[in-house]
C-alpha cells in the first residue's frame, strides 16, 4: 500500500528502521498534536496587543464620558457684609446671587445694590459685599459737601475718583480700559474710596502710577 510504503520510507530516512509503523504513526500524530498548539499559541500573542489596545481604547472612552457627566465646579471667596463669609463651591455658570445665598444671604447693614447679583461667577474670585455704612461715611454731606463741591469748582479738569465714568477714568495718565473697569469695581464693593491714596488699593495702581495722576484727581 502507498500509505505503509510512506512509513518505510520514513523510517529509513530517520533512522527507526526498529520502531513499528504503529509508534511511528502514533508519534507522528503527536508530533503534528505539538505543531498545532505551537501554532495557536503564537497566534494568540499576535493578536493579543491588538486586544489590549481596543480594552486600553474603551477604558479612556470610559473614562472621558465619566469627566463629561462630571459638573464642573468654581471657587468664590465671599466676605463683606454677608451673614457667613467663607469659601464656597458652586456650579460652573452660577452667577453672584447663588454665592451671597450660599453665605446665608445679606447681613442686616449691606448695601445690596453696591453689587451685580446677576453677573456669572469665575473661577478663584473673591465678592466683597459693602456695608451701608461705610456708603454713607464714604459720601459728603452738609457743609463737607459743599466744601468738596467748592473743591472741585475751584479745581477744573480734576476727575472724581468716586463718580468718574470708565471713559473719565481713561483720560487719567496711565490709566486704560481695563484699570479703569478695576477702580469702578474697587468703589461699587467698598462704597467708594476715603481718600484719594486709597486708590493704590487697586489692583495695578502702584506709588508710581498714583504720583502720575494724584494732581488730577479728587474724590
Amino acid at each position: 500500500m502507498p500509505f505503509l510504503d510512506d512509513i518505510d520510507s520514513i523510517k529509513s530516512k530517520l533512522h527507526l528502521a526498529g520502531m513499528s509503523k504503529k509508534s511511528l504513526i502514533g508519534l507522528l500524530i503527536v508530533f503534528g498534536i505539538v505543531i498545532f498548539i505551537v501554532f495557536q499559541l503564537a497566534w494568540s500573542l499576535i493578536q493579543a496587543p491588538g486586544v489590549e489596545e481596543s480594552g486600553a481604547e474603551e477604558l479612556q472612552i470610559e473614562q472621558a464620558e465619566e469627566q463629561a457627566e462630571e459638573p464642573t465646579t468654581v471657587f468664590v471667596h465671599v466676605t463683606g457684609c454677608v451673614k457667613n463669609p467663607g469659601l464656597y463651591e458652586l456650579a460652573e455658570g452660577a452667577r453672584v446671587k447663588e454665592a451671597i445665598d450660599a453665605a446665608g444671604g445679606f447681613g442686616d447693614t449691606a448695601a445690596t445694590d453696591s453689587i451685580n447679583l446677576a453677573r456669572v461667577l469665575t473661577d478663584g474670585e473673591q465678592i466683597v459685599v459693602a456695608d451701608k455704612a461705610a456708603q454713607t461715611n464714604a459720601q459728603p454731606s452738609g457743609d463737607a459737601a459743599t466744601s468738596a463741591s467748592s473743591t472741585s469748582s475751584a479745581a477744573p479738569g480734576k476727575i472724581s475718583i468716586n463718580t468718574a465714568t470708565k471713559e473719565e477714568l481713561m483720560e487719567l495718565d496711565g490709566v486704560g480700559e481695563v484699570t479703569a473697569e478695576k477702580i469702578i469695581a474697587y468703589r461699587e464693593e467698598n462704597g467708594g474710596f476715603q481718600k484719594i491714596e486709597d486708590l493704590m488699593n487697586v489692583s495695578g495702581i502702584g506709588e508710581k502710577r498714583f504720583d502720575a495722576v494724584k494732581d488730577s484727581i479728587v474724590l
